[in-house]
């Protein structure tokens, strides 16, 4: 999926980022919030978009090992927030 325009007067989209709890494969997947007991937003399945937040706009691969050096695991995912986002898919 691909944003195409807005329904109202701004035609740029909102993009926030977030961190995720799961890997998002690739660009233009739709996000949603993680169900309970889990942190991040998470790519959507084909059954179940409930609590949808946005359109993702990169690939990312979620770390949950502890890391050995004290770097930062969190990895954050741009997502378009509009509530009035029209999205194109093939």
């Amino acid at each position: 999926m691909e944003f195409a325009y807005n329904l109202g007067s701004n035609a740029t989209p909102l993009i926030k980022k977030y961190q995720v709890g799961a890997n998002f494969v690739r660009a233009g997947t739709l996000a949603k919030v993680g169900g309970s007991n889990a942190y991040g937003v998470i790519p959507t399945t084909t059954t179940a978009c409930a609590n949808a937040l946005g359109l993702g706009l990169e690939a990312v691969t979620a770390v949950t090992a502890q890391q050995s050096d004290n770097s930062d695991p969190s990895r954050l995912v741009s997502i378009i927030i509009n509530p009035d986002a029209v999205l194109r898919a093939r």
